[in-house]
């Protein structure tokens, strides 16, 4: 789940089970950030049936290693899930214009309303090749880096 504030916001879980309740009951599994005071939202989601993914889980090797990934809103899963090959979907709330979704750029992402998902999915999922995965130490070297000796710009 992406977007947990604006989803808060709307309504928390009672919100979030009725605005995605075709997608909630296809089977997908979610995945909440690791933030304090999203209790409740995962406590509807397990009510509710949903299973739930370990949230200290990196969004990218759970996208290397899953069939589908699905948000509900704009977030860096997108583009971890297209680096691992996916066409991500993304259902977005009722009540989210297209515009909450934000820009995706040259991400390939099937987006969606909730009533939609059922037939989008087929659409979606692992649709190429895996790129390579993100090297962590280059990017913190290139940063540190960046840091010790400045731009000269």
């Amino acid at each position: 789940m992406t977007q947990v504030q604006w989803l808060e916001m709307m309504g928390g879980g009672p919100y979030l089970l009725n605005a995605l309740a075709q997608t909630l009951a296809s089977g997908v599994a979610a995945k909440l950030p690791v933030w304090p005071g999203l209790e409740p939202l995962a406590e509807a989601l397990a009510d509710a049936g949903v299973p739930l993914i370990d949230p200290h889980l990196p969004a990218a090797a759970i996208a290397r290693n899953t069939p589908l990934v699905v948000t509900n809103g704009p977030s860096s899963v997108l583009a971890e899930a297209a680096q691992a090959g996916h066409r991500p979907v993304c259902v977005l709330p009722v009540d989210a214009d297209r515009d909450f979704a934000g820009q995706f750029g040259a991400l390939d992402v099937a987006l969606c309303r909730d009533s939609e998902f059922g037939e989008v999915r087929r659409t979606a999922g692992v649709v190429r090749p895996a790129g390579p995965r993100f090297d962590l130490t280059v990017f913190v070297d290139a940063v540190e880096d960046a840091l010790r000796w400045g731009r000269d710009d």
